[in-house]
């Protein structure tokens, strides 16, 4: 059995093969692989050796799922070739056999033939029918292909009376548009009641195909049918005297040089055409490189020209309306007026050509298991990102450089006025209000919010409003009702950290608090800061075209040293210009966009075209109630500027209360602005950039993430694009730099000064407050790169979560209860943090998967429980204490 699935979320991996397309225009053949093929060395074709081969280890680990080889060539050559070993013998005796003839767990077939180097094809045997009609057809056997099948097949007589089954043509079959009932790839392929599982079971494939009733009208409407490939066969058969097999064998195989295959055969013995093929891949990508070339090998023409120019121009439409097939293969439009064929078969077999680029893939594996997930394409994809770098715009790097001088700049400048630890960790209590509101709300917003919450409002149209009023809810509450009465506390206190404040509230009569604080602090801000390390990667690699791990340095590194040399104050005045940069580009990108929008139709009619739910302010399906704990999920990321220490420290360091009263409107009007914007961003991006039926996340990126530097590519000049990307790293850098110093200062001050050596010289913990800066910056960069290996297809927005609702879980519910509650004592605070602390971890990984209720609390997500049951512990060991 062979049937083919095509999932949209894997075919993200063809979109983003063409990036390949940077490897040159066009290359003419010179040297043919008929015997063997040649390799070139990657890094004279202007490739990144290393990452390749970072991601080629991706696929080594199973991360991906089960990948068996991947093999690229260009012009003639491989540049790229590897395998994988897989223990399918352990994978078989955990599945269950599937029913009929055809066993799929069984290492003898699958996914290699009798333990030798041929793998299966699938589907992808039907591409190979379709040449073996084209050959047929120039020899003048099958000289018309409107001729009707059942001509050629009077042999068979159907059981069903319906005599349209007598005008299917040729070019019907193969197109797969000859209206027969036939339903295999919207099920299992173990299911019984799928047509292919029961042709397979029959005694002659042939003559069940034929007895299948019709539903349609011949040539009217594209219908995924394997058993008619088993037309083809038996066309072939008839038309030429020979098997399908041996006519290939003859005019096919033996020209371009494929010597070992392996072909299954029917009960009949008749070829099974439509997934019975053996090859190597090697061999595989001789056959695309033959298509590669219009049929012509070695100055021989194998196959008629005239034949893949029309498979190229197919107009048979599929399920998926951005997707086309005919002549037995998939055709994927690209560009403007740009088609790449692709050839693809169940458990991850795919070839796929792109003729404009001289590009043929190949890629098999055998991902029929339900653990692990199908990941092979995204595996693919993230090769090809790294190999293939975009050339690098010089105006966007004189732009980002200007940038980077002026963070610098402010490094220096503010290294002259650090003189001791208040003035390296709180600026010395001296912000004004523009620069404390700008600079917490850049903070809080980090990267999420440029590309996080634009690929939300990508996805999730209208309903990723439920994020901004959560947002607007949550630094409203902060800044009118906590942030004067916590910064009066701190000043008496005479505070310069969270910690400090707490340890001095609480009257604590040990320093368990200090070492909770600094604990949770130190591993949530490393958690957070390596997601936005990630970021910085994804921002060189999606606007610039430099290689991810080249990205992650330049960023880290200019990050590192205007924190090291200024402190506080540098990340203050920093946030302070990087705020006022993300806010001009997030409100003047959509003004932009909008007036590209076609004028006959609204943006929302046009959403709601392309996809209803995007219009739906309740999401998916309307109002039910996994969408509204869904959307309180959403509104609950607000609570996280509650209380938050990177965002609070803001209130230690303004000058007074009155400024807050100022800062408070800035804030404000900050987030409806930039937040309903980003909305904006994403919802305009999904209007221009994807059709109706198409998977946003194969345009788009994983989440929408890319649609911000989509976007800009179409409505934007060079030189502004450059001012966007230092937005994005300015929400990056913002938080990173926040996140740092918090941490370190947690570290230095409340663990090492308060506890260990009280005494300590002002310039020596300086000193050592930056070699920890630095010590936590490189463990977050370890993370995050481990994180980019073990989990290729993750998410900024979600990753970004885990990190914030740690923070916030652990510090906003004693933040909260301390400003609210007298009563609120020491070992409330020690039963919050302890609750909150090991809450997130609790609800991300294990209570989703408890059954029945686990779906509900994934779709909360960590924050709102966390936070509650925090406050809960907190009340009853304060009462408990009393």
């Amino acid at each position: 059995m062979t049937f083919h699935r095509f999932n949209k979320a894997n075919a993200k991996i063809y979109n983003i093969l063409f990036l390949f397309l940077f490897l040159s225009t066009s290359i003419n053949a010179s040297t043919w692989p008929t015997n063997s093929w040649e390799k070139s060395d990657p890094v004279s074709l202007g490739m990144n050796y290393d990452s390749l081969e970072a991601y080629s280890n991706i696929l080594k680990s199973g991360a991906l799922g089960y990948i068996d080889g991947m093999l690229v060539t260009r012009g003639g050559e491989i540049i790229f070739e590897e395998e994988y070993a897989n223990n399918y013998d352990s994978l078989y005796r955990q599945t269950k056999t599937a029913p009929g003839k055809y066993n799929y767990y069984d290492s003898d077939w699958h996914p290699y033939y009798k333990n030798t180097n041929l793998h299966t094809m699938q589907s992808v045997s039907k591409s190979f029918t379709s040449a073996a009609i084209a050959i047929a057809h120039k020899n003048g056997d099958i000289p018309d292909l409107n001729a009707k099948i059942m001509d050629y097949l009077g042999e068979y007589q159907s059981s069903s009376p319906d005599l349209r089954r007598n005008n299917i043509s040729i070019l019907d079959v193969l197109n797969m548009s000859t209206g027969i009932k036939w339903d295999e790839s919207s099920m299992a392929y173990t299911d019984p009641s799928s047509n292919c599982v029961q042709m397979e079971q029959s005694s002659d494939w042939v003559q069940y195909v034929i007895d299948q009733e019709m539903s349609e009208d011949p040539g009217t409407k594209f219908n995924y049918n394997s058993g008619e490939t088993m037309l083809l066969s038996r066309l072939v058969n008839k038309t030429t005297g020979m098997d399908l097999s041996k006519y290939l064998e003859t005019n096919l195989f033996s020209v371009i040089g494929i010597k070992d295959y392996f072909w299954k055969h029917t009960p009949k013995g008749l070829t099974d055409a439509e997934g019975g093929l053996y090859l190597t891949p090697r061999d595989l990508a001789k056959f695309g490189y033959l298509i590669l070339n219009d049929g012509v090998w070695d100055g021989k023409q194998v196959l008629p020209k005239s034949w893949v120019s029309q498979i190229h121009q197919t107009s048979v439409t599929t399920k998926t309306d951005w997707l086309k097939y005919g002549f037995q293969w998939w055709v994927m439009p690209f560009g403007d007026d740009k088609t790449a064929l692709l050839a693809s078969g169940l458990g991850g077999q795919r070839m796929i050509i792109i003729p404009e680029y001289d590009i043929v893939a190949v890629f098999t594996g055998w991902n029929v298991y339900e653990i692990p997930s199908l990941h092979s394409y995204k595996a693919m994809q993230k090769v090809i990102n790294a190999v293939v770098p975009e050339k690098p715009n010089n105006t966007k790097i004189v732009i980002l450089c200007l940038y980077f001088l002026v963070l610098l700049g402010i490094g220096f400048t503010a290294s002259k006025r650090i003189h001791n630890i208040s003035d390296y960790y709180v600026g010395g209590k001296k912000l004004s209000y523009w620069i404390a509101a700008l600079s917490a709300r850049s903070t809080g917003e980090s990267g999420w919010l440029l590309l996080g919450v634009t690929g939300m409002g990508a996805v999730m149209g209208l309903s990723a409003f439920w994020i901004v009023l959560g947002e607007i809810i949550g630094v409203f509450i902060s800044w009118q009702f906590m942030a004067k009465k916590f910064k009066s506390m701190t000043d008496e206190y005479d505070s310069i950290t969270i910690p400090d404040f707490l340890h001095s509230h609480f009257k604590a009569s040990s320093n368990l608090i200090r070492i909770l604080a600094a604990t949770a602090l130190s591993l949530f801000v490393i958690i957070y800061v390596s997601a936005q390390i990630d970021i910085t990667g994804k921002t060189f690699e999606s606007f610039l075209g430099f290689n991810y791990y080249t990205g992650i340095a330049i960023g880290f590194g200019i990050v590192v040293v205007y924190i090291f040399s200024g402190g506080f104050l540098a990340v203050a005045w920093s946030d302070f210009f990087q705020g006022a940069l993300m806010f001009l580009a997030l409100l003047i990108l959509p003004f932009v966009a909008y007036f590209t929008l076609p004028q006959d139709t609204s943006l929302l009619s046009g959403l709601q075209s392309i996809d209803p739910a995007l219009v739906n302010i309740w999401g998916s399906g309307g109002f039910n109630m996994i969408n509204l704990i869904s959307i309180i999920g959403l509104v609950s990321i607000g609570i996280g500027f509650m209380g938050s220490p990177q965002v609070y420290v803001r209130f230690i360091a303004i000058k007074s209360t009155q400024e807050i009263d100022k800062g408070k409107w800035v804030a404000v009007l900050y987030t409806i602005l930039t937040d309903s914007a980003a909305v904006m961003i994403g919802m305009i991006g999904r209007y221009l950039l994807t059709n109706s039926g198409q998977d946003p996340e194969l345009v788009l990126g994983p989440a929408g993430e890319n649609v911000l530097s989509i976007l800009l590519g179409h409505v934007m000049p060079t030189i502004i694009i450059g001012i966007y990307i230092a937005a994005v790293l300015s929400a990056v850098m913002s938080t990173v730099d926040s996140l740092l110093v918090v941490a370190s200062s947690a570290v230095t001050r409340d663990f090492y000064q308060q506890i260990l050596n009280p005494n300590v010289d002002q310039k020596w913990l300086i000193s050592f407050s930056k070699k920890v800066t630095l010590g936590l910056a490189l463990v977050a960069l370890g993370v995050a790169l481990t994180v980019s290996i073990l989990s290729p297809d993750r998410t900024v927005f979600w990753f970004v979560i885990f990190g914030w609702s740690g923070i916030a879980a652990t510090f906003c519910p004693v933040i909260i209860l301390a400003i609210f509650w007298k009563d609120y004592n020491e070992s409330g605070a020690i039963a919050s943090m302890v609750t909150g602390f090991l809450c997130v971890p609790i609800f991300k990984f294990l209570v989703p998967k408890i059954s029945g209720i686990g779906i509900y609390f994934d779709k909360l997500d960590v924050m709102l429980p966390s936070v509650l049951l925090a406050m809960l512990s907190g009340y009853i060991a304060t009462i408990y204490k009393k």
